[in-house]
């Protein structure tokens, strides 16, 4: 099972590279955790709960840090390009 979760770290985090929201990285990271827990549980719906539950919390906690830096970063680049 953590091959599963490796990959579904992987895909989101393609996802992630696309997108540039920073809502599939807070799942990227819970996805990882899920690959962690794997070693402890081997009850899947555990995992999965854990992997919802954790994502659901770092876009409410991380979500609005990661918008103000992808900001500020494109701010910096406008002031770089004049």
């Amino acid at each position: 099972m953590i091959w599963i979760w490796v990959g579904v770290a992987l895909i989101l985090g393609i996802v992630e590279f696309i997108s540039k929201k920073g809502v599939a990285l807070c799942f990227v990271i819970s996805a990882f955790i899920s690959a962690v827990l794997t070693f402890f549980t081997g009850n899947y719906i555990i995992q999965l709960v854990q992997f919802i539950v954790v994502g659901m919390i770092l876009v409410a906690l991380l979500k609005p840090k990661i918008v103000k830096l992808m900001e500020t970063i494109k701010n910096r680049k406008k002031v770089e390009e004049t």
